[in-house]
């Protein structure tokens, strides 16, 4: 492994991964992938390297962003971090798109350094509560919290991203509005969000995203 591309849309997030990268490997290249443009370029020439996402940086749809990453290198490692308490569904979500790992409470340093260890070694890590998860086979009978994000469920989390409330949801919609309660649960565990401002946060980064960049 020669580098680490860092693609996070939180400053703080990407100043964590710097430092514990920095600790554990002081020779390694960081690359700040802020753009498709820097992430497609150093993609080209990857070769067991990692790529590091939050939460945000490839908004609502993972799944054809990883596939495209995918097909510029089939060595890159994928892996998913994030500030706070583990955020179960989205790990369960990332593990069955086959991300390379996923790692909560980065803000404790020496944890965080211990996982990259592991990462670097050529290990996948995951934390405690998504492989409990996946050992009582609750990613099977919750698939409808930890599966991909469907079509009307994108629909409804960028009304949620414009600050549209559930009732002009409905108007637009004509889903029922206890219906689409339902569904803002569901995109609150697949994607990780704790508050509606985390849907306007998305809603700005696929603003941002340059989708014939990715294209493959």
């Amino acid at each position: 492994m020669n580098k680490v591309i860092i693609a996070v849309c939180d400053e703080f997030t990407k100043q964590i991964i710097k430092h514990c990268v920095k600790t554990v490997n002081p020779g390694l290249e960081i690359i700040d992938g802020s753009s498709d443009a820097d992430i497609v370029y150093h993609l080209k020439s990857a070769e067991d390297d990692i790529i590091f996402f939050d939460k945000y940086f490839l908004s609502y749809v993972l799944r054809f962003k990883m596939k495209a990453i995918r097909a510029y290198s089939k060595k890159i490692r994928i892996v998913f971090c994030e500030q706070g308490n583990c955020s179960r569904f989205f790990g369960l979500r990332v593990y069955d798109l086959k991300a390379d790992g996923f790692v909560s409470n980065i803000q404790d340093k020496n944890a965080f350094v211990k996982k990259l260890r592991l990462l670097f070694s050529g290990q996948k890590v995951f934390p405690e509560e998504v492989l409990e998860s996946l050992d009582s086979n609750e990613h099977l009978r919750n698939r409808k919290y930890c599966s991909e994000v469907t079509e009307l469920e994108l629909e409804i989390a960028m009304y949620l991203g414009e600050g549209k409330s559930i009732k002009e949801i409905h108007s637009l919609t004509q889903v029922k509005e206890g219906t689409i309660g339902i569904h803002i649960n569901r995109l609150k565990c697949k994607l990780g969000c704790e508050n509606m401002n985390e849907f306007f946060l998305l809603y700005q980064q696929y603003e941002k995203m340059n989708l014939r960049s990715w294209s493959c």
